[in-house]
């Protein structure tokens, strides 16, 4: 599954509920919302991409 299909079921299931910062989810909150994102969700944010290009083989 995709990052961008991941986010889709997430929506699809939790319709819009708010989660606490610190995770991914809560990144992609902050996203959809238009609004800053906090440095813990970035933080969470940033580590996702970095496993994702890792396991991809990106650097």
């Amino acid at each position: 599954m995709t990052p961008r299909q991941r986010w889709r079921a997430e929506q699809a299931s939790n319709q819009g509920s708010p989660v606490a910062c610190g995770t991914t989810k809560a990144y992609y909150q902050h996203l959809q919302a238009g609004e800053p994102v906090c440095d813990v969700c970035q933080a969470a944010g940033d580590a996702y991409e970095q496993q994702l290009s890792s396991q991809n083989g990106q650097h």
